[in-house]
């Protein structure tokens, strides 16, 4: 049987209960958060973790990293993570300018934070020296009518070693992945693009460069092509030999350049389309897949159609239209019935 006045190890933690895996999901999971708000909550979980795992034991033990570990896993977290929110919020808790940061109306990332309590930047000044170089750098933002006092800012103030710039060595993919993770960020380039004619121009470009190089990419990989219809065709040797050599030109080149983009885009479908115009069974299913496609969609619009509705305001030039529409039907149906069937060849095609 347990004893009840069982002594517990002072700054030793405590274990983890579901509320605490719920709530670390909840703060973790929250999406287009402000920068503010991405802040709190981390120094939210912060301070909870530091509940469960003490930054410190005052004999420099971590009695609680296995729960903390635990938790992390949980969570979704790395446990360097919780590891760096526990950090920040006990440093900033302890600051000695907290009552300074708090009166302060310029706003601060969680990284600026970071860059203070950790010195991950290795800046050469003491802890106390970089918490007045924070509030130093944000009375200067204040009087400059700057409202967000920013990593970099925040690290070159500190003489901290600069990060360098990895964007540029990022692909497009991973640039929008990392803009996707920041759904404020994502919101403000969106709301530039679709103010800015010239980016938009730009985008618009940037996107067509890059389905037409894939395009003949995949006639060199594959040796197939998705025709207009949907119709997935092998392309004719000579076309994948000039999509090749067209990449090669590309890579000699400018692959970012969009004129020569578009010039080996333009030679490649060329050949793509005299191949389909070559072949009279292909052009057959190619005109077979238009029709039907031009059926379907015309079909969806007159289902569409609310008749009573349509009925109850309809007019005379409505009914000619339908009438004349009626005819056209009557007589394409009459002379395709008059036509011998034709085998079709089966395909894989695109229309539904």
């Amino acid at each position: 049987m347990a004893q009840m006045n069982e002594w517990v190890e002072p700054g030793a933690g405590r274990d983890f209960t579901e509320d605490d895996v719920q709530f670390v999901l909840a703060l973790a999971g929250r999406s287009d958060r402000s920068t503010r708000t991405q802040l709190d909550d981390r120094l939210a979980m912060g301070r909870r973790f530091h509940d469960i795992a003490p930054r410190h034991h005052p004999d420099g033990r971590q009695p609680g990293a296995a729960r903390l570990k635990a938790l992390a896993q949980r969570t979704g977290l790395e446990y360097a993570t919780a590891c760096d929110y526990r950090d920040v919020a006990v440093g900033l808790d302890n600051s000695p300018v907290l009552d300074q940061l708090k009166a302060s109306d310029v706003t601060y990332s969680w990284t600026v934070l970071r860059e203070v309590v950790l010195n991950r930047g290795c800046s050469p000044l003491g802890a106390e020296e970089r918490w007045a170089c924070l509030v130093a750098e944000l009375e200067r933002c204040r009087a400059a009518n700057i409202k967000r006092l920013t990593g970099e800012r925040i690290r070159t103030a500190l003489g901290s070693t600069p990060i360098p710039n990895s964007a540029s060595a990022m692909p497009p993919a991973k640039i929008v992945e990392q803009i996707s993770q920041r759904p404020d960020v994502q919101s403000a380039v969106l709301a530039a693009v679709a103010q800015d004619e010239v980016l938009k121009k730009a985008v618009a470009a940037e996107s067509r460069r890059t389905d037409r190089l894939g395009y003949i990419q995949q006639v060199v990989d594959d040796g197939k092509v998705k025709t207009p219809a949907g119709q997935i065709i092998d392309v004719p040797a000579e076309a994948r030999q000039e999509a090749s050599r067209q990449l090669r030109q590309l890579e000699k080149a400018d692959a970012a350049d969009h004129e020569w983009a578009d010039q080996a885009y333009e030679a490649v479908q060329k050949l793509v389309v005299e191949s389909i115009a070559a072949d009279p069974e292909i052009a057959a299913n190619e005109t077979r897949a238009q029709f039907h496609a031009a059926m379907h969609r015309t079909a969806k619009v007159i289902q569409g159609i609310d008749l009573e509705r349509t009925a109850a305001v309809a007019d005379d030039e409505m009914r000619r239209s339908v009438a004349d529409l009626q005819s056209s039907l009557a007589d394409l149906a009459e002379l395709l019935n008059q036509q011998p069937a034709r085998g079709l060849r089966v395909v894989k095609s695109g229309i539904a």
